[in-house]
């Protein structure tokens, strides 16, 4: 699976399944890389939406990086974005 932030520019490649197992060190990559990029707090995951956007790719027949807009938000984060909009 390979994902490029569209914000901050970052990008990851991650084998993070194989052989019937999800790699957890893949996993927790995959989790900082989709972290809320103004405060680096963190979430975990749920495995799948790895494996559907990795399905969605290979059904579509698409092989380049998949563009991420939008990931995890704080709660300090969005009453940011309520105050201010």
């Amino acid at each position: 699976l390979t994902l490029i932030n569209f914000n901050t520019k970052e990008e990851l490649t991650v084998t993070y399944w194989s052989n019937g197992a999800y790699y957890r060190a893949a996993l927790d990559k995959l989790n900082f890389f989709l972290r809320d990029s103004r405060d680096n707090t963190q979430t975990e995951m749920d495995p799948l939406l790895f494996d559907v956007l990795w399905h969605t790719a290979r059904i579509s027949g698409y092989a380049g990086p998949i563009e991420v807009l939008s990931s995890f938000r704080s709660a300090s984060t969005n009453a940011w974005l309520a105050s201010v909009s």
